[in-house]
């Protein structure tokens, strides 16, 4: 694995020697989608400055210097910024017109892209029946190319003050595709392609070296009495069972039977309450907080997957199963003068 590194004005330099990188990309509400590098001051070409591009290519891996810090004593450089997705999570979505109510994504996708990534936006200001606007061309158009081919998918969506990179993730999400960023000659390719589904391929190919590491606990608090206000008769009372993970105060409760005889009983005291209703949710809460987690994580080797594809697997012994998507890829990488080491690390959402 190769880094390229450009000046400032995205002239490439060369490749990145004696160095480490870590580098995380990931969704909208999951990923910081930058990246830090290690290097010494020997080390460290001056080029390699603020506004500098670094980036595998054919990879999504890369980003935009945006900081640099130093340590004299260590003589240690830490050179910071930020990925793709950061710079699309950086804008957000106005309508074309100050008497438009929406933009609208409406047609093939990598065209309803292109068009947006390419575009101006008018800036308005609307206050007391008066409108000052101005037209700026975005930034986006200096680090995205939108791939010209037909993804295969159309889109009718319509966006309003939302964020960019949030609203490609929604929208393509609905129809089954998901955003590819790839690095190419120092542009980042934008393209519309179909989610992949590997969670069979985990669960039956031993070729992917997949590691299961499942926990799953039926010793839960399935009972709860809730005591509200008042004094010993007259104290409100309450009882909340768990019946197949769902929750159930006693008068919502038809059938006696449902309720196992395996009860394992807490109390809630909430003597401030103000109703009994407010007694009664707030008791179903204590309940549902006090289960323990069942957890499942999933490890697997020769396997390269993207943000938005599906991995997945079943346990057997605890009979835990787990299908989501890729919301995270953490890249550590340590250069050295003719090879390098990597390490990605994987993680799914909830």
């Amino acid at each position: 694995m190769d880094f390229v590194y450009t000046d400032s004005k995205g002239i490439e330099i060369g490749f990145l020697r004696n160095c480490s990188i870590d580098l995380e990309i990931g969704t909208y509400d999951k990923g910081s989608n930058d990246f830090q590098i290690t290097i010494s001051q020997e080390e460290r070409d001056p080029n390699l400055t603020y506004e500098s591009l670094i980036y595998c290519e054919n990879t999504e891996y890369g980003g935009v210097v945006k900081s640099l810090e130093i340590d004299t004593e260590s003589g240690e450089i830490i050179i910071g910024g930020i990925c793709p997705r950061a710079l699309l999570k950086g804008d957000y979505i106005q309508p074309k017109n100050r008497k438009d109510e929406y933009y609208f994504f409406n047609g093939e996708a990598n065209k309803c892209i292109k068009e947006y990534i390419g575009s101006s936006t008018l800036f308005f200001n609307y206050i007391d029946n008066t409108e000052k606007s101005l037209r700026i061309n975005k930034n986006l158009n200096d680090f995205f190319i939108v791939s010209e081919e037909n993804s295969g998918f159309q889109l009718n969506y319509a966006s309003r003050y939302s964020n960019t990179l949030q609203t490609f993730e929604t929208m393509l999400l609905a129809v089954g595709a998901k955003l590819s960023l790839i690095w190419k000659n120092g542009k980042i390719e934008l393209s519309v392609v179909p989610i992949y589904d590997y969670s069979p391929k985990l669960q039956f190919d031993n070729d992917y070296g997949l590691q299961i590491i499942a926990k799953r606990d039926t010793y839960q608090y399935n009972h709860c009495i809730g005591l509200g206000k008042g004094d010993l008769q007259e104290r409100q009372v309450v009882h909340v069972f768990k019946i197949n993970d769902e929750y159930f105060e006693l008068n919502e409760i038809d059938d006696v039977s449902k309720i196992t005889k395996d009860l394992n009983t807490m109390i809630y005291d909430f003597s401030s309450v103000e109703s009994v209703q407010e007694l009664i949710d707030g008791t179903k809460t204590k309940l549902k907080e006090a289960q323990t987690n069942n957890s499942i994580e999933i490890k697997f080797e020769n396997l390269d997957v993207e943000i938005g594809d599906i991995v997945g697997a079943k346990e057997y012994i605890t009979g835990i199963s787990l299908r989501t998507s890729i919301v995270q890829k953490i890249l550590k990488c340590t250069f050295y003068q003719n090879y390098s080491d990597y390490d990605i690390e994987y993680k799914v959402g909830e």
